[in-house]
Protein backbone atom coordinates (compact mmCIF):
# COMPACT_ATOMS: atom_id res chain seq x y z
CA UNK A 1 0.00 0.00 0.00
CA UNK A 2 0.91 3.61 -0.49
CA UNK A 3 -0.76 6.55 1.20
CA UNK A 4 -0.36 10.33 1.21
CA UNK A 5 -2.04 12.99 3.32
CA UNK A 6 -0.84 16.55 2.75
CA UNK A 7 -2.47 19.76 3.93
CA UNK A 8 -0.42 22.74 2.71
CA UNK A 9 -0.32 25.39 5.45
CA UNK A 10 1.90 28.44 5.74
CA UNK A 11 3.50 29.03 9.14
CA UNK A 12 1.80 32.45 9.30
CA UNK A 13 -1.74 31.07 8.96
CA UNK A 14 -1.13 27.84 10.92
CA UNK A 15 -2.60 27.81 14.45
CA UNK A 16 0.10 27.93 17.13
CA UNK A 17 -0.65 24.45 18.47
CA UNK A 18 0.06 22.90 15.04
CA UNK A 19 3.55 24.43 14.87
CA UNK A 20 4.98 22.64 17.90
CA UNK A 21 5.00 18.94 18.73
CA UNK A 22 4.64 19.60 22.48
CA UNK A 23 1.20 21.18 21.94
CA UNK A 24 -0.07 18.34 19.72
CA UNK A 25 1.27 19.61 16.42
CA UNK A 26 3.31 17.95 13.74
CA UNK A 27 2.12 15.82 10.85
CA UNK A 28 2.28 12.49 12.70
CA UNK A 29 -0.26 13.47 15.35
CA UNK A 30 -2.29 15.78 13.13
CA UNK A 31 -2.39 13.88 9.82
CA UNK A 32 -0.82 10.40 10.04
CA UNK A 33 -3.17 9.33 12.82
CA UNK A 34 -6.08 9.47 10.35
CA UNK A 35 -4.39 7.19 7.83
CA UNK A 36 -3.34 4.80 10.60
CA UNK A 37 -7.01 4.53 11.54
CA UNK A 38 -7.97 3.91 7.91
CA UNK A 39 -5.24 1.30 7.39
CA UNK A 40 -6.41 -0.69 10.41
CA UNK A 41 -10.04 -0.42 9.26
CA UNK A 42 -9.56 -1.22 5.56
CA UNK A 43 -7.10 -4.07 6.18
CA UNK A 44 -8.69 -5.36 9.41
CA UNK A 45 -5.13 -5.67 10.67
CA UNK A 46 -2.76 -4.17 13.22
CA UNK A 47 0.57 -2.38 12.80
CA UNK A 48 3.50 -4.68 13.59
CA UNK A 49 6.51 -2.40 12.95
CA UNK A 50 6.98 1.23 12.03
CA UNK A 51 9.95 3.29 10.89
CA UNK A 52 9.83 7.04 10.34
CA UNK A 53 11.81 9.82 8.75
CA UNK A 54 10.84 13.25 10.09
CA UNK A 55 11.59 16.71 8.73
CA UNK A 56 11.19 20.15 10.28
CA UNK A 57 11.56 22.65 7.45
CA UNK A 58 9.41 25.53 8.72
CA UNK A 59 7.59 24.13 11.79
CA UNK A 60 8.30 21.12 14.00
CA UNK A 61 7.73 17.80 12.24
CA UNK A 62 6.09 19.35 9.19
CA UNK A 63 6.95 16.36 6.95
CA UNK A 64 7.16 12.64 7.62
CA UNK A 65 7.63 9.40 5.74
CA UNK A 66 6.51 6.14 7.35
CA UNK A 67 7.33 2.55 6.50
CA UNK A 68 4.85 0.23 8.20
CA UNK A 69 4.51 -3.53 8.28
CA UNK A 70 1.16 -4.93 9.29
CA UNK A 71 0.86 -8.19 11.25
CA UNK A 72 -0.29 -9.95 8.07
CA UNK A 73 2.92 -8.89 6.32
CA UNK A 74 1.38 -6.12 4.20
CA UNK A 75 3.88 -3.29 3.73
CA UNK A 76 2.75 0.33 3.68
CA UNK A 77 4.65 3.44 2.57
CA UNK A 78 3.12 6.76 3.68
CA UNK A 79 3.94 10.44 3.20
CA UNK A 80 2.55 13.31 5.30
CA UNK A 81 3.25 17.01 4.92
CA UNK A 82 2.19 20.56 5.71
CA UNK A 83 4.60 21.73 2.96
CA UNK A 84 3.41 19.75 -0.10
CA UNK A 85 0.42 20.04 -2.43
CA UNK A 86 -3.03 18.92 -1.26
CA UNK A 87 -3.42 15.12 -1.17
CA UNK A 88 -5.42 12.52 0.74
CA UNK A 89 -5.34 9.11 -0.92
CA UNK A 90 -4.72 5.43 -0.28
CA UNK A 91 -3.59 2.97 -2.96
CA UNK A 92 -4.04 -0.76 -2.53
CA UNK A 93 -1.53 -2.40 -4.86
CA UNK A 94 -2.49 -6.03 -5.41
CA UNK A 95 -1.45 -8.91 -7.61
CA UNK A 96 -4.13 -8.20 -10.23
CA UNK A 97 -4.53 -4.43 -10.03
CA UNK A 98 -4.43 -1.23 -8.02
CA UNK A 99 -7.38 0.37 -6.24
CA UNK A 100 -7.12 4.07 -5.42
CA UNK A 101 -9.32 5.76 -2.82
CA UNK A 102 -9.05 9.55 -2.94
CA UNK A 103 -10.92 11.87 -0.56
CA UNK A 104 -10.84 14.66 -3.14
CA UNK A 105 -12.36 12.54 -5.90
CA UNK A 106 -15.82 10.94 -5.53
CA UNK A 107 -14.88 7.91 -7.63
CA UNK A 108 -12.83 4.81 -7.00
CA UNK A 109 -10.04 4.26 -9.50
CA UNK A 110 -9.24 0.66 -10.39
CA UNK A 111 -6.07 0.18 -12.42
CA UNK A 112 -5.77 -3.14 -14.25
CA UNK A 113 -3.16 -4.46 -16.71
CA UNK A 114 -3.95 -3.67 -20.34
CA UNK A 115 -5.34 -6.60 -22.29
CA UNK A 116 -2.90 -5.93 -25.11
CA UNK A 117 0.44 -4.23 -24.72
CA UNK A 118 2.12 -2.73 -21.71
CA UNK A 119 0.60 -0.42 -19.11
CA UNK A 120 -2.49 0.11 -17.03
CA UNK A 121 -6.10 0.65 -18.05
CA UNK A 122 -8.66 2.17 -15.71
CA UNK A 123 -11.75 0.04 -15.14
CA UNK A 124 -15.08 1.61 -14.27
CA UNK A 125 -16.30 0.92 -10.73
CA UNK A 126 -20.10 1.13 -10.47
CA UNK A 127 -21.18 3.56 -7.73
CA UNK A 128 -23.50 2.33 -4.99
CA UNK A 129 -26.76 4.11 -4.08
CA UNK A 130 -25.22 5.75 -0.95
CA UNK A 131 -22.29 7.02 -3.05
CA UNK A 132 -24.65 8.50 -5.65
CA UNK A 133 -26.61 10.19 -2.85
CA UNK A 134 -23.38 11.58 -1.38
CA UNK A 135 -22.27 12.89 -4.81
CA UNK A 136 -25.59 14.67 -5.27
CA UNK A 137 -25.38 16.25 -1.82
CA UNK A 138 -21.75 17.30 -2.47
CA UNK A 139 -22.84 18.94 -5.75
CA UNK A 140 -25.21 21.16 -3.75
CA UNK A 141 -22.90 21.61 -0.71
CA UNK A 142 -19.29 21.05 -1.90
CA UNK A 143 -17.72 21.36 1.56
CA UNK A 144 -20.12 18.88 3.23
CA UNK A 145 -18.33 16.19 5.24
CA UNK A 146 -20.36 14.32 7.91
CA UNK A 147 -17.37 12.45 9.37
CA UNK A 148 -16.60 14.98 12.12
CA UNK A 149 -20.20 15.03 13.32
CA UNK A 150 -20.34 11.22 13.32
CA UNK A 151 -16.99 10.95 15.14
CA UNK A 152 -18.09 13.33 17.88
CA UNK A 153 -21.44 11.54 18.28
CA UNK A 154 -19.67 8.16 18.60
CA UNK A 155 -17.24 9.59 21.16
CA UNK A 156 -20.08 11.00 23.29
CA UNK A 157 -22.01 7.69 23.06
CA UNK A 158 -18.96 5.79 24.33
CA UNK A 159 -18.47 8.24 27.19
CA UNK A 160 -22.11 7.64 28.15
CA UNK A 161 -21.49 3.87 28.19
CA UNK A 162 -23.40 3.12 24.99
CA UNK A 163 -22.04 0.53 22.53
CA UNK A 164 -19.52 1.73 19.98
CA UNK A 165 -21.08 2.40 16.58
CA UNK A 166 -17.77 3.00 14.84
CA UNK A 167 -14.20 3.35 15.97
CA UNK A 168 -13.66 2.68 19.66
CA UNK A 169 -11.47 4.48 22.17
CA UNK A 170 -9.10 1.51 21.86
CA UNK A 171 -8.81 2.26 18.14
CA UNK A 172 -7.62 5.75 19.05
CA UNK A 173 -5.11 4.32 21.51
CA UNK A 174 -3.71 1.97 18.87
CA UNK A 175 -3.23 4.81 16.37
CA UNK A 176 -1.55 6.94 19.02
CA UNK A 177 0.79 4.05 19.90
CA UNK A 178 1.80 3.77 16.25
CA UNK A 179 2.47 7.54 16.09
CA UNK A 180 4.58 7.49 19.26
CA UNK A 181 6.55 4.47 18.03
CA UNK A 182 7.08 6.22 14.69
CA UNK A 183 8.54 9.23 16.49
CA UNK A 184 10.78 6.96 18.56
CA UNK A 185 12.01 5.17 15.43
CA UNK A 186 12.92 8.33 13.48
CA UNK A 187 16.31 7.70 11.94
CA UNK A 188 16.56 4.14 13.28
CA UNK A 189 15.62 0.68 12.07
CA UNK A 190 11.92 -0.38 12.19
CA UNK A 191 10.70 -0.56 15.76
CA UNK A 192 8.27 -3.31 16.86
CA UNK A 193 5.05 -1.77 18.10
CA UNK A 194 4.95 -1.90 21.88
CA UNK A 195 1.30 -2.41 22.68
CA UNK A 196 0.34 -3.07 26.27
CA UNK A 197 -3.27 -3.70 25.18
CA UNK A 198 -2.54 -6.15 22.33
Amino acid sequence: MQTALCEPLSAETMPGWRRQRASGGGVLLDLASHHLDLLRWFLRDEVETVAASLGSQVTEQDTAQLALTMRSGIEVQSFFSFRSGLADCLEFIGERGTLRVDRHSPVLTLGLPRRFGYGVRHAWVAPTAPLLSWRLYRAVRPSYDPSYRRSLQAFVHQLLGRPAAGASLLDGVRSLEAVLNAEASAGQYPVPLSCALC
